[in-house]
């Protein structure tokens, strides 16, 4: 299963016909958390959004739960998740989660990819 969690772009207009295939689209924050607990098993790829319809939660608080699980609980929850997107109008955040976190996510066997694009925004 493939979810891109973004509150205002569309993934059929972002993403290649080939990565929005079959994709799950969750604008809202609370929804997005509660379908990710719900389906954890079955996700395989994750777009993840900083800026939400919260605006004291954001998607870096979702991610940093998938990371978390995946880095420090043996990705027992997690077992099928094997790439993430980041993407975010706030390249800094982006860039500051990749530095932190591609190499041990990497190790628990999940990608984490730059896949911000300016012009999209």
């Amino acid at each position: 299963m493939k979810v891109y969690i973004d509150d205002i772009r569309d993934p059929q207009k972002y993403l290649t016909p080939e990565l929005a295939d079959g994709i799950v689209w969750l604008k809202e924050w609370w929804e997005a958390k509660k379908f990710l607990i719900e389906n954890a098993p079955e996700i395989e790829v994750i777009h993840f959004d900083h800026y939400m319809d919260e605006p004291t939660l954001t998607g870096t608080d979702l991610f940093m739960m998938v990371a978390g699980d995946c880095m420090w609980g043996d990705k027992e929850t997690w077992p099928n998740v094997k790439t993430i997107y980041l993407h975010s109008s706030d390249e800094d955040t982006v860039e500051e989660l990749l530095e932190n976190y591609a190499e041990p996510m990497r190790k628990a066997g999940v990608e984490v990819i730059n896949n911000s694009q300016r012009n999209n925004y």
